[in-house]
């Protein structure tokens, strides 16, 4: 008895499934829809710092040619491998100009991706480019100075030992 309801429920699972897909032909399945996309470690960098770019989803083996857009500057190209990715580094460089700057990754299919980086002047590039401030005392003024707090010093001790 079991035997036959299996049989029998086996038999209406698969009517059921030849009804449903009678009629609707071959199954086709939509081609994967992939966006370009780039990013990098650092979306505030200093001039004259080493960026690293990562590539995702471009077309298969294909040369990426990198632009920071703004001066335009080409910075890096690189060939991802077959699945579409990728890796770079390339320094800022030096001279470019302060603020919003769009590194564009670019394919010979015309895939694209983009991101926003601000470049912006660190602390040491500063103190690298940077004088002293000229006050106008010299050293003559520091050495006076140091001279007259040293006669003081000994003129006190010279008034305690004759208490």
């Amino acid at each position: 008895m079991r035997i036959k309801m299996g049989v029998a429920a086996c038999a209406v699972a698969l009517g059921a499934t030849a009804a449903t897909t009678a009629g609707s032909g071959v199954a086709a399945a939509a081609p994967y829809a992939y966006t370009p996309q780039i990013s990098v470690n650092i979306l505030e960098p200093c001039r004259g710092q080493l960026l690293e770019v990562e590539l995702r989803e471009f077309t298969a083996n294909a040369l990426v040619h990198g632009t920071l857009a703004s001066d335009p500057i080409d910075v890096f190209d690189v060939r991802v491998n077959a699945a579409g990715y990728g890796g770079t580094r390339f320094r800022v460089p030096h001279d470019i100009s302060l603020g919003e700057h769009l590194l564009i990754a670019t394919d010979a299919a015309g895939d694209r991706a983009t991101v926003e980086i601000h470049v912006h002047i660190c602390e040491r590039e500063h103190a690298e480019h940077r004088e002293l401030p000229r006050t106008g005392a010299g050293v003559a003024g520091v050495a006076l100075l140091g001279g007259i707090l040293i006669a003081g010093g000994t003129a006190l001790a010279d008034r305690r030992r004759r208490r």
